[in-house]
């Protein structure tokens, strides 16, 4: 038998009074198990349209689903399917093959509108948050990553799928969430931790009208507020949302309370989803691929996609994978519930947080304004992420930038060293390297205060290239910058890779460094030989520039000038600067000081005492009234008093902190505020009249806390690795 052809004949009603109908109609024919056996252009024009589908001889007599919908759009990413077709409102119409040889259809105009599309910009960035050792805050994109973005399906086809059983479970958890905050959660939520309910006693009552239909809803007690105590709650309601409430708190079947948990409006329940894990499996299958966006270097994403103009607006959901080692690893994937942005207004910027640790993120060296007439320049710009103000930085260095003595103010750590692992950064001019003015290499060496000698700063470092092939993903194998001669000189990384590609691959450096290759040089102050002093002291860092064959290059107007961040600009980001001063140089070289203490501080809590008599092996001391004095004693010491300390006393299980807490320096005299003092050396003691320990008790148990926090920063982090602390308890027991 010859191929079985089906002629349809489709009607668009309304379409004469529309300017337009839709650019492309598709129909499909479609059997049982949603396999697509033949599909058809739809020739359209003045409000008909006419298709022709051409089926295999061996479907004859077998019936099949004739579906006419839109063409869809970014089918790219994922090929049609009865599931997308139906949430595009596809007409549907069953047939036999060879028996219905013609097939008239006439497609209302609300059906036909919705295959009308409209373009949706979507545009968002993704990043890392890391925290600085001063508080604040940063986000860092992450790069050589990419955005999966997914729609959601619209809430009553969820809703759909839910079984009866657990209709009635969200009917209740919704009306018990209205009543307890009814006004608006931000969306999207955080996620994890989901959001909790807010403490306090959760008042629910039985309402009186749906009382008698408790079985029906097969619910065993209504968890809603009844009507008289629930108009606070209602009120907060808009007018649109407040009756729907009220129907579906009145609802009397399963049925009824489907239908009034579709007629919702959206901005009443889409926030509390997340809050409910039993319905998160019915996201699960509910997102459809729209497409895939590159992150630049920037970690920013950009792509338009289309959705039906007179339908709801988009619901989408967003996926983050990142190239790891040549591998696209998934690093953002929250739950579908809780992630979903429903009602997307287009164009609006979308900030994706990434926290999977193993993220890689770049980070852009801030823009600089040179002084005027310098091209070329040098500035030694952070130690780790604090600025360096230099030493001849006119008026005070600001808080969270390397100081003219060496120190620095961070967060609530005044007067801090540095320690451990220090990187530092150094900003140039984009013509380095240069070979016109023979200027490629460059190096950092550092000396005690006080002595001759400088040592150079040899740990290796390197930038890693990108490496493409052009069909796999690229790959960033490492460059060594230095050191690299006898001198220990590191070189200004090379406009191009130094590294030839073979034929068919391309070699070239990121647009913006990775994260942790941002430094120029690194310095472990933990391996600094002991003197007379030790390691701890004021050392002068100093940073150098040389030409090809290593020597040294001094600094002037034909060849470059050594800069100094001086100040960030009102936008946030940008560094002014000035021309490095002649007391700030040795010989060719730019110098400044750190102040290095890796020492760890000391935490110890003394046992209390009334008199002579102090307490037993078993932590009791006895006291005879009231008026006895309970002496207190702990030790919070640092050898450079660069720490400070957290004592408190805490009574029973009250939490009551009995003195005030004393959060001092531990180098500090008496303390005001308290019945303590110090002598100087990290000692402190204080006497507690026993009434006030005691606090109305005839008997009491305390717990005693001392934490010693050391000021030294690495420039990225507080080195928390030299804190030390101490508890104990004791009880007051009367004699």
């Amino acid at each position: 038998m010859a191929e079985q052809k089906v002629h349809l004949k489709l009607s668009f009603e309304g379409a004469e009074d529309e300017q337009r109908l839709p650019e492309e109609v598709v129909a499909y024919a479609v059997s049982a198990s949603g396999k697509i056996w033949g599909e058809a252009q739809v020739e359209l024009g003045e409000g008909e349209g006419k298709a022709t589908l051409a089926l295999p001889e061996e479907l004859e007599g077998k019936s099949l689903r004739l579906m006419v919908g839109p063409r869809l759009k970014n089918d790219d990413a994922e090929a049609p399917t009865v599931h997308r077709l139906r949430r595009y409102q596809a007409v549907e119409r069953e047939f036999v093959v060879g028996r219905d040889p013609q097939i008239d259809l006439a497609i209302v105009n609300s059906q036909w509108l919705y295959w009308i599309w409209c373009l949706c910009p979507v545009v968002g960035k993704v990043v890392k948050r890391v925290t600085d050792a001063d508080g604040s805050v940063r986000e860092l994109p992450v790069c050589n990553a990419r955005v999966c973005v997914y729609e959601v399906d619209r809430w009553p086809w969820i809703l759909r799928r839910l079984p009866d059983t657990l209709i009635s479970r969200l009917r209740d958890d919704l009306l018990k969430e209205l009543h307890v905050r009814p006004r608006p959660i931000p969306l999207p939520l955080p996620d994890p931790p989901p959001l909790r309910r807010p403490l306090g006693r959760l008042h629910t009552h039985r309402l009186s009208t749906a009382t008698a239909n408790l079985g029906r809803l097969g619910v065993e007690e209504a968890s809603v507020a009844e009507t008289d105590s629930n108009l606070e709650a209602l009120a907060l309601l808009d007018p649109v949302a407040r009756p729907r409430v009220l129907a579906l708190a009145n609802s009397l079947t399963l049925a009824d309370a489907r239908h009034q948990l579709s007629q919702l409006p959206v901005k009443v329940f889409l926030p509390y989803l997340c809050l409910w894990p039993w319905l998160h499996p019915f996201f699960f299958h509910t997102k459809q691929s729209l497409m895939t966006l590159d992150v630049d270097a920037g970690g920013n994403f950009s792509g338009i996609f289309f959705y039906p103009c007179h339908g709801d607006k988009p619901d989408l959901y967003f996926e983050v994978k990142q190239n790891q080692g040549g591998v696209w690893k998934t690093v953002y994937k929250p739950s579908v519930a809780c992630n979903t942005h429903w009602n997307y207004p287009c164009g609006t910027e979308v900030t994706l947080v990434v926290t999977d640790p193993s993220v890689e993120t770049c980070d852009p060296d801030p823009p600089v304004v040179p002084p005027p007439g310098v091209n070329t320049w040098v500035m030694p710009l952070a130690v780790g992420g604090m600025k360096i103000f230099g030493t001849a930085g006119s008026g005070t260095a600001p808080g969270s930038w390397v100081r003219q003595d060496g120190l620095v103010t961070y967060g609530a750590y005044e007067d801090s060293p540095f320690g451990g692992g220090l990187g530092f950064r150094m900003g140039h001019s984009s013509d380095l390297p240069n070979s016109a003015k023979d200027i490629h290499h460059y190096r950092w060496s550092y000396r005690k205060l006080g002595t001759a000698d400088w040592t150079p700063m040899t740990i290796p470092i390197y930038r890693r290239y990108e490496r493409n092939d052009g069909t796999n993903p690229p790959t960033f194998p490492p460059y060594m910058l230095g050191p690299k001669t006898a001198a220990d000189l590191y070189e200004f990384r090379p406009h191009t890779v130094p590294v030839p590609p073979p034929a068919g691959v391309t070699h070239q450096w990121p647009m913006v460094p990775f994260a942790d290759e941002v430094y120029s040089c690194r310095w472990n102050t933990l391996q600094l030989p002991p003197n007379v002093a030790g390691a701890v002291g004021t050392y002068e860092v100093k940073v150098e520039v040389f030409d090809q064959g290593g020597n040294p290059v001094s600094p002037g107007a034909g060849t470059f000038q050594f800069i100094v961040p001086e100040s960030i600009l009102a936008d946030g980001i940008t560094l002014d600067s000035r021309l490095a001063q002649a007391s700030e140089m040795d010989g060719d070289g730019f110098v400044f000081r750190l102040v290095i203490d890796n020492r760890s501080c000391e935490a110890a809590i003394h046992d209390p005492a009334i008199g002579s008599s102090s307490a037993n092996a078993c932590g009791f001391l006895e006291y005879g009234s009231g008026s006895d004095q309970v002496a207190l004693s702990f030790r919070a010491h640092h050898p450079g008093d660069r720490a400070v300390f957290a004592y408190h006393v805490v009574r029973g299980s009250s939490g009551d902190a009995i003195p005030p807490l004393v959060n001092e320096e531990t180098g500090a005299g008496m303390i005001p505020g308290t019945p303590f003092s110090g002598d100087g050396n990290g000692n402190f003691q204080g006497q507690v009249q026993a009434s006030t320990l005691l606090g109305g008790c005839p008997e009491a148990a305390f717990a005693q806390d001392l934490e010693v926090d050391a000021k030294a920063t690495n420039g990225v982090r507080r080195l928390w690795e030299y804190d030390a602390g101490a508890l104990t308890a004791f009880a007051l027991k009367q004699s």
